[in-house]
């Protein structure tokens, strides 16, 4: 291995122990500036600060970022925007007897969210940008408008400037839907760029603490959240741990807060942020955890153990505390997400036997979160992939519909991004079943 080498996978190393002493210790020592700029990249992946020079922090500040994705996307011929029909290819259907395609906020919806993934990152499209004629914003409703406004942050992935001018006209808007949206635009064009302004925290801090605007100040908690995603900054914690741990506050914002920690903090087994999460768990009553949106609770503690495997087993008996039954759900999400891709026979073991009890649908949110666990814990390598997509197959013919409704989830995560004819045809026939919910 050659001395350039060494210099990388030191690095490597490092940043595997989370050691930023090693990290810096290994740059003041590198004299390549080549080999520098080339673990810049590496640190900018992993949103690292360290004490570099300009040329270096400039990259690893990823401030670069949006420039060079926008030379790769003329490298490849896919700059000019993409519309939704292209996607649909609606020209292939059959029209019928007629040409009118009746439009429904549903459908309007849909091609909201296809629209800024399919033009992530590329500054324009065919339905937000530009479009002062037939605004689109005007073609959702309701929670569409965090959808369409949000989406400007897609479309503007990592370009502070470009984002900030065109989500300017939409910071006075009436709309608290649409003021939501905004405020996560703003988390998503900031995120993982590293900026000595903070534009993110300065244009967030203000609708955080306007309670009087609760659709705001929940744009403003996610927004953090996204804009600071593996930062670790102790300043954004003082900020979202008061909303965590008011009892008074509406639970939605408090479980987003929590969510948005576990994203700030993630696989970082921050104490600060899992104590706040822990009491508030304790301290809120039976009719708040009840509700859908306190599982959320249960996520940010996993993210907070993201791989970090034997360290959640404290927090693990913290959770004994808990009287409510949402903590056999926060226990599954905690293991799931402390041993991902781990392949541990004992952890799958766990979740194959928290499915086999048959309960009601209302006391089996934990069997589904196990059915999710299975494809997280076994989703490293192919021989455990192949078992774990065997056991699912046994939940499809054997247990009961609410653990059924898991099943493509847990699929889809066993395959990220390695489409394969077994799991699709799968997916085909779940497609085509009778249970409604399943079938989408």
């Amino acid at each position: 291995m050659c001395i350039r080498d060494r210099y990388v996978s030191a690095l490597r190393i490092a940043l595997k122990l989370d050691d930023t002493e090693l990290m810096q210790k290994i740059f003041d020592e590198c004299q390549d500036q080549l080999v520098k700029k080339q673990m810049a990249f590496l640190l900018a992946r992993q949103r690292i600060v360290l004490q570099l020079d300009e040329s270096l922090t400039e990259i690893a500040s990823n401030s670069k970022l949006p420039e060079f994705y926008q030379l790769l996307a003329k490298d490849l011929d896919v700059v000019e925007p993409k519309h939704p029909d292209s996607i649909y290819k609606t020209h292939l259907e059959d029209k019928g007897r007629s040409n009118v395609q009746a439009e429904s906020a549903q459908q309007n919806l849909a091609s909201t969210y296809v629209n800024a993934f399919v033009n992530a990152g590329f500054g324009k499209d065919s339905l937000m940008v530009n479009n002062q004629e037939t605004p689109w914003i005007h073609s959702v409703k309701n929670d569409g408008g965090i959808a369409a406004t949000g989406s400007l942050g897609m479309i503007y992935m990592w370009d502070i400037d470009g984002g900030s001018n065109e989500v300017a006209d939409y910071l006075n808007a009436q709309d608290g839907f649409v003021k939501c949206g905004v405020y996560i635009a703003i988390g998503l064009f900031n995120s993982g760029v590293i900026n000595d302004c903070d534009p993110a925290k300065a244009l967030l801090s203000e609708p955080l603490n306007s309670s009087d605007s609760p659709h705001s100040q929940l744009g403003a908690v996610v927004g953090l959240g996204l804009a600071y995603a593996g930062s670790a900054r102790d300043d954004i914690l003082e900020m979202l741990v008061p909303l965590v741990i008011d009892v008074d506050q509406n639970v939605e914002l408090s479980a987003f807060a929590a969510l948005s920690l576990g994203l700030i903090y993630v696989g970082r087994c921050n104490e600060d942020a899992g104590n706040a999460i822990i009491q508030t768990l304790i301290d809120r009553g039976e009719s708040h955890l009840n509700l859908t949106v306190a599982r959320y609770f249960g996520v940010a503690l996993g993210l907070l153990f993201l791989g970090q495997q034997e360290a959640c087993e404290a927090i693990l008996e913290t959770l004994n505390l808990i009287q409510h039954p949402i903590r056999k759900y926060i226990e599954v999400c905690v293991e799931s997400f402390a041993y991902i891709g781990s392949g541990n026979i004992l952890k799958v073991q766990k979740m194959l036997r928290t499915c086999i009890d048959h309960l009601e649908e209302k006391d089996s949110h934990h069997q589904a979160a196990a059915v999710l666990g299975l494809g997280l814990l076994a989703s490293s390598e192919q021989i455990g992939n192949e078992m774990c997509l065997r056991s699912l197959n046994h939940i499809l013919q054997y247990c009961e519909i609410n653990l059924k409704r898991a099943v493509p989830l847990a699929l889809a995560v066993l395959n990220i991004s390695n489409p394969q004819i077994a799991i699709m045809d799968i997916l085909s026939k779940l497609f085509h079943d009778t249970d409604a919910e399943l079938s989408q």
